[in-house]
């Protein structure tokens, strides 16, 4: 299967805390949006153990944003 695109991985969005036991097997999924006082809010899945899972909110940080765009 053909498709008119390529995709560019530009790097790594998030990677687990060391020292953080609920983030010992990853960190997947991650999204983000925009809180009523227009802070940028991350929501990602975190795997610890065999099977167990929760999901994690982080606060992100607007200074470490880059901005991509192709014309």
């Amino acid at each position: 299967m053909t498709v008119p695109y390529t995709l560019t991985r530009l790097g790594v969005v998030m990677t687990p805390k060391p020292g953080n036991d609920l983030e010992s097997e990853g960190v997947l999924n991650p999204a983000s949006g925009h809180t009523p006082d227009e802070e940028v809010d991350g929501v990602h899945s975190v795997f610890y153990g065999m099977a167990d899972a929760k999901i994690g909110v982080a606060r992100l940080d607007r200074s470490s944003f880059s901005s991509t765009s192709q014309g």
